[in-house]
């Protein structure tokens, strides 16, 4: 009776963590779109900016000639009158905030993409079986290959700000497994979300939406391990490929110095035996 229990609850954080992950895929996926619009948005804008300049130039030398008609003719007062009462045309409305959004999108979209590769890639495996999970990729998936992503700076999202300033007290590198998994009341202005549109693509919202995708990968991995024990490693290779996913995704995007990056790594050298893979690999090189 126990060991039925304990397999229903396993089974039932299973199918929690499968539908945190295809969220988490979905807000990816969303917040590309929306990069995406806001970038041909950008574009758009940039092709009528030179139209408002020279719009803008035309009305100054026609203003300042007016000006100069109206000292020669005092009476004439009519056309100077017109200019006055023009109003600036709204088709040539710039957005004063857009510049951070484009300096955000700059910084983030290629982030974004590579990161949106991803879920997609293991989007079609969240709900299939061990059979048809790509297991390959795991061969080879060594401490040297880890390291080498850790290092690789190309996809990380860098704890600066939009001025280059770098913190050492940024949160990013004091948040842990426990901040994520421990639960915690909801407050009422924790629902009041910014109107700002940058607000999606900025640092801290990204990094929050990878450390969520990567907790529910560990999560799921964690699950299909301890319901793996009870069953004859009979979900072995769904563990295995959960986990070298968050171990994938955390190595990838978020700063190494990050404690949860540290916990996820080290918790897949202790599960997998990472030493004996290095041991295989180098005397299949042999």
């Amino acid at each position: 009776m126990s060991s039925f229990l304990f397999d229903y609850r396993h089974k039932k954080a299973i199918s929690n963590a499968k539908l945190a992950i295809s969220s988490s895929h979905e807000f990816i996926l969303e917040t590309l779109n929306l990069c995406t619009h806001l970038r041909e948005k950008h574009f758009e804008e940039c092709k009528v900016i030179p139209n408002a300049v020279k719009h803008l130039q035309a009305k100054q030398e026609d203003s300042c000639s007016t000006r100069f008609n109206t000292k020669e003719h005092p009476n004439s007062t009519s056309s100077a009158d017109e200019h006055t009462s023009l109003s600036p045309s709204k088709a040539f409305y710039f957005e004063e905030s857009f510049p951070v959004i484009e300096k955000l999108l700059d910084k983030y979209l290629p982030i974004l993409k590579e990161l949106a590769k991803k879920a997609t890639a293991h989007e079609k495996y969240v709900h299939k079986a061990s059979q048809a999970l790509p297991l390959n990729e795991a061969t080879g998936f060594t401490r040297g290959k880890i390291d080498e992503m850790k290092r690789n700076k190309q996809f990380k999202i860098k704890p600066r700000s939009l001025l280059g300033l770098k913190s050492k007290n940024d949160w990013i590198f004091s948040v842990n497994i426990g901040n994520v998994m421990h639960l915690s009341l909801l407050k009422l202005e924790d629902l009041a979300l910014s109107p700002q549109l940058a607000h999606e693509i900025c640092r801290d919202a990204l990094y929050e939406k990878v450390i969520m995708t990567a907790i529910a990968y560990f999560s799921l991995a964690t699950e299909y391990r301890l319901l793996n024990d009870s069953n004859g490693n009979l979900y072995q290779s769904e563990s295995k490929y959960w986990h070298k996913a968050a171990v994938e995704l955390a190595c990838t995007f978020i700063p190494s110095e990050c404690p949860l990056v540290a916990h996820i790594v080290s918790s897949y050298d202790k599960y997998n035996s990472l030493s004996q893979e290095i041991i295989v690999h180098l005397f299949k090189l042999r």
